[in-house]
């Protein structure tokens, strides 16, 4: 019984022109591999260049997130805004003062998402500021306002509830690992 259905697939197979069986081996295998891969390219791409990065000598100095309710009616659920304050000891200040501006792009990498964060150096000498605001959205009701959706970069590591500000540019990065970031107060517009 077993051989009788055998051939009846191949005869089937037989049937289909060359064509339609090379169109289906093609998009049988892309389907294959995309069962086979974990994690999106993106995200396998982002861990795997971020693995190596040296480790930037900052302290930290405050390390906040704070979330604000808007009081529009939109599609905007909450706004969080990240502030880091770091410092570099006066003995290795300059020298990395300079590394540190070199970086093109600064980022939180917080829950699974990179926030983009901005860097500032701070009046006090070796201080550095970072800042950042991340956007957490919802279904608009009818008739009120909708804001276009900001995404953000999937980081792809494991942080077990920490947090890491990460710096780059197209040679090298520079990571800095925090331990927590203190939740001030909610503010609710009116």
């Amino acid at each position: 019984m077993k051989t009788l259905k055998s051939y009846q697939r191949l005869r089937l197979l037989r049937a289909v022109n060359l064509s339609t069986r090379l169109f289906l081996v093609v998009v049988t295998s892309i389907l294959l591999t995309a069962c086979e891969a974990s994690k999106p390219l993106a995200v396998a791409e982002t861990a795997a260049r971020f693995s190596n990065c040296q480790v930037a000598p900052f302290v930290s100095i405050s390390a906040t997130q704070q979330d604000a309710l808007p009081g529009v009616e939109s599609n905007v659920r909450k706004q969080r805004t990240y502030r880091l304050e770091m410092e570099i000891s006066a003995a290795e200040g300059d020298a990395w003062l300079n590394a540190i501006e070199s970086m093109n792009q600064w980022e939180l990498w917080v829950d699974s998402v990179a926030v983009p964060v901005r860097f500032r150096p701070m009046q006090k000498k070796g201080h550095l500021m970072f800042s950042g605001l991340r956007m957490f959205y919802g279904p608009s009701s009818g008739g009120s306002m909708a804001l276009p959706v900001e995404t953000y970069a999937l980081h792809g590591v494991a942080l077990n509830g920490r947090a890491r500000l990460v710096g780059y540019n197209a040679l090298q990065c520079y990571a800095s690992a925090l331990d927590s970031l203190i939740a001030l107060p909610l503010i609710v517009a009116p």
